[in-house]
């Protein structure tokens, strides 16, 4: 199955975090090539460099939002510079502990957070995010809901 895709980043500062993350993406199947960082500047720093690739395909983002040296929400102002700047197609879900009610009014600021789910990331809030926000159904009988 084509992932409508292009790539998929996973922002959080915790190793452990973004590799269990990185093993649900890949049992899931539906998402394009994935990018990890444990650090906001890091991953601006990459879609500096390679912009020209986010112009082409949707690329969806997971992000943590409590994270040292620059948080979610600093990162959040930066990407909303390079879209303007560099006509990015992105897309970011906010993973995160913290209460909704206060996220839901703080994300109205970024148009493009399109959710917010509660940690930790499991099959079936992947589903939600797909089926959701890039009308991708799921059918695939070898992942295990469980």
């Amino acid at each position: 199955m084509k992932t409508p895709i292009g790539h998929t980043f996973l922002i959080d500062d915790n190793k452990t975090t973004n590799f269990l993350n990185h093993y649900l993406l890949l049992k899931h199947g539906t998402f394009g090539k994935i990018h990890k960082f444990n650090c906001s500047k890091e991953a601006i720093s990459y879609f500096k460099e390679y912009y020209d690739f986010f112009r082409r395909d949707i690329n969806l983002i997971f992000l943590d939002i409590h994270m040292p040296h620059m948080d979610g929400w600093e990162l959040l102002h930066c990407l909303q510079q390079l879209i303007k700047e560099y006509s990015l197609s992105l897309k970011v879900v906010i993973l995160s502990t913290a209460n909704e009610t206060w996220f839901q009014k703080r994300r109205l600021q970024f148009d493009f957070v399109v959710a917010w789910i509660k940690k930790p990331l499991s099959i079936e809030k992947l589903d939600g995010v797909m089926a959701q926000h890039f009308a991708l159904r799921i059918s695939n009988k070898n992942i295990s809901r469980s």
